[in-house]
């Protein structure tokens, strides 16, 4: 199931959060994400290298038409994440334009820093306001997510009861804001991987299949756009969110 969600949010530019206990292949998943996207069309391609560019990281003017994938650490400050300090540079949000944005531990991040993330999700851009300056820097990105269904990570989880009770899931999930949530399209719960799985015959696809279903789900989603006399984005397949 998580692995189909995974397909359906790579068709349709949709925000994922993945909740499940440790070793769930939460992380694993949202790595296996960029082999599955379409490459960077050339106007693309410019925007997020002119991005890194101004980021200082743009190593020996190497270009590649792979979607970034961004994971910063949930210890990562509001600066860090929107952009900002005594010479504003570009934040991981906007490092991720055109590309990916993996939060692994939501809850662990600090409300603030998680919040701040509401009007890049919205607008597609992060603005950033100083007393000399005003710098707008694009951050038009798919937000992947995961986290713990608890405190301790095991909360539904066959055999395993928590100390705490439903008060350690909810007050864990609680550090998530409600309008922070409304941004993301898609929730599934993955569940551990059992000793079965483990031991059962390999059913998996390469990801090139998945990835031609996907080009072919966004052809679609183009010709109906275009049709509808709507501008069409990969990263922004909706009108209005």
């Amino acid at each position: 199931m998580a692995r189909r969600a995974l397909e359906i949010a790579a068709a349709g530019g949709h925000n994922l959060l993945m909740v499940g206990p440790p070793g769930a292949g939460k992380s694993m998943l949202a790595q296996r994400l960029p082999p599955i996207l379409p490459p960077l069309n050339p106007r693309e391609l410019l925007d997020v290298s002119m991005i890194q560019s101004i980021a200082g990281e743009l190593a020996g003017g190497a270009l590649s038409d792979r979607r970034p994938f961004r994971a910063p650490h949930h210890s990562a400050s509001m600066a860090a994440l929107v952009g900002g300090g005594l010479k504003v540079r570009p934040g991981e949000v906007s490092m991720a334009h055109n590309g990916v944005l993996f939060l692994d531990e939501l809850p662990e991040f600090a409300p603030a820093v998680l919040d701040s993330l509401r009007q890049p999700l919205e607008s597609g851009e992060t603005v950033i306001a100083r007393a000399n300056a005003r710098v707008t820097f694009p951050a038009r990105f798919q937000l992947i997510a995961a986290m713990n269904p608890c405190k301790c990570g095991l909360a539904g989880t066959p055999g395993h009861t928590c100390k705490r009770g439903d008060a350690c899931a909810a007050d864990y999930q609680g550090r998530v804001s409600g309008p922070f949530l409304d941004r993301i399209d898609l929730r599934v719960d993955v569940p551990a991987v059992t000793a079965a799985d483990m031991i059962g015959p390999a059913t998996a696809e390469s990801s090139a299949d998945v990835a031609a279903r996907v080009r072919a789900a966004r052809d679609i989603q183009r010709e109906r756009y275009l049709a509808a006399g709507h501008p069409f984005s990969p990263m922004r397949l909706h009108p209005q969110r």
